[in-house]
């Protein structure tokens, strides 16, 4: 049997082919994870730099303003 050798293209068995197409999906998953992890993180309501549900509601604060 003759197969056709294309140039540049190197022939693999299927073994080897499926064990590269996995360490390229790991790879693609830690770059995901990576660039998740540099998101900032917004609550939904009031765009401040909190999870959603912890917002502070403006004048219910620990602190008093006295004058």
């Amino acid at each position: 049997e003759r197969s056709t050798k294309t140039p540049g293209v190197l022939q693999l068995d299927k073994e080897t082919a499926y064990l590269k197409e996995i360490d390229v999906l790991k790879l693609k998953l830690a770059e995901k994870a990576t660039m998740e992890a540099k998101v900032k993180k917004v609550c939904d309501f009031c765009q401040e730099d909190h999870l959603n549900g912890h917002c502070t509601p403006k004048g219910n604060t620990e602190e008093a303003n006295y004058a």
